[in-house]
């Protein structure tokens, strides 16, 4: 029994989901990866009703249209009806700008009076990357960078950070590397947030930590779903995530986008599985959502270097601080820093994953 609850705890770690310093964290999240704190401190700060799956048409965007978070769409945009929504109320859409791949909430009444409806092919990459996706059965793990404009060399890698649930301190030291990274640069820095509902339920505090640097521009974060209890459903060593057959995979999706949206965080056209584990199912599941895959290529806690090109997978929740103190160690080397400095190597947004047309 002991060697089996040792296995589990191995498997557990490596996946960056498990606080391993408790025994009864490993029951419960063993048991499936459940939030289990009775009461959380987490407070809605918009009303969020009605939230569905859209049926991902392009619109043409006619004129000009304000965006209730995120930026303004502009005349002659293509933008990808993602979601149906009340936003405060108000009858509203999540859309996807289909060359940045941006999201944003605009109000119903607003977009369909100043856009038509377009064809997937007229609207840009983000339809059609998803029908590829689809046909293909593939998920993305690098980026699609658009060639180079200044000197040559250097790296251009997007940090994702995984936020799954756990009990242990988040990795304050790595988010505040980043803001003072932006700041001498002069712009922030893109980051991608991989977000658990688990997570965001019991660390409040430190959401409106992320939050706050988001809306003062200290962070440029794109919003992963990483599902909402990011299921383990773990038997032995081998853990199943959300390829478990009583996984219910909308729930997941949709239960995780309300709960960013409420706090007026807009999620991306990005998912993240729990332990970069899926199945076709999963996949065909996930695309029916108008969601694309992101894995990584760049998984430092398992080995895998940073690179041109990488998606560098992190977790900020403190539960795999070696893959933390690899980048620390990596982004401090007199070569890497020198060349961040230099605006030679260069830290881009995860929605490169996506194709070379996004926003950086």
């Amino acid at each position: 029994m002991r060697r089996v609850a040792f296995a589990l705890l191995v498997a557990l770690a490596a996946a960056g989901c498990a606080d391993v310093a408790a025994d009864e964290d490993l029951d419960a999240e063993a048991a499936g990866g459940e939030d289990t704190a009775a009461e959380s401190a987490l407070t809605d700060r918009h009303a969020v009703g009605s939230l569905a799956a859209a049926s991902g048409e392009t619109r043409a965007v006619a004129s000009h249209v304000a965006a209730a978070l995120g930026p303004a769409l502009e005349s002659g945009d293509h933008v990808v009806v993602l979601r149906t929504l009340t936003y405060d109320g108000v009858a509203s859409y999540v859309v996807a700008h289909a060359e940045s791949f941006r999201t944003s909430v605009v109000a119903k009444a607003a977009l369909d009076r100043a856009s038509s409806a377009g064809s997937a092919s007229s609207g840009g990459a983000l339809p059609s990357r998803l029908a590829a996706l689809r046909a293909d059965d593939a998920t993305l793990r690098s980026l699609q960078l658009p060639p180079r404009t200044g000197a040559a060399g250097g790296q251009r890698v997007a940090v994702t950070i995984d936020m799954c649930q756990s009990s242990k301190r988040w990795e304050k030291e790595l988010f505040d590397y980043l803001v003072a990274t932006g700041d001498a640069l002069g712009a922030p820095i893109p980051v991608g947030i991989a977000m658990t509902g688990g997570w965001a339920k019991a660390h409040p505090t430190e959401l409106a930590q992320l939050l706050e640097w988001q809306s003062k521009k200290k962070l440029d974060v794109v919003w992963i779903n990483h599902s909402f209890t990011h299921p383990l459903h773990c038997a032995g060593s081998r853990c199943a995530f959300m390829t478990a057959p009583q996984v219910d995979m909308k729930r997941e999706v949709l239960d995780n986008e309300r709960l960013l949206l409420s706090q007026g965080a807009v999620p991306s056209a990005l998912f993240r599985f729990p332990g970069l584990t899926h199945d076709r199912r999963r996949r065909g599941e996930l695309a029916e959502l108008s969601l694309a895959a992101l894995d990584a290529d760049a998984w430092l806690a398992k080995g895998e270097p940073m690179h041109d090109g990488a998606v560098v997978l992190l977790h900020g929740n403190g539960n795999e601080p070696e893959g933390v103190r690899l980048f620390m160690r990596a982004v401090k080397a007199p070569a890497f820093a020198s060349a961040i400095a230099d605006r030679k190597s260069a830290f881009v947004s995860p929605l490169f994953a996506l194709g070379p047309t996004a926003a950086k």
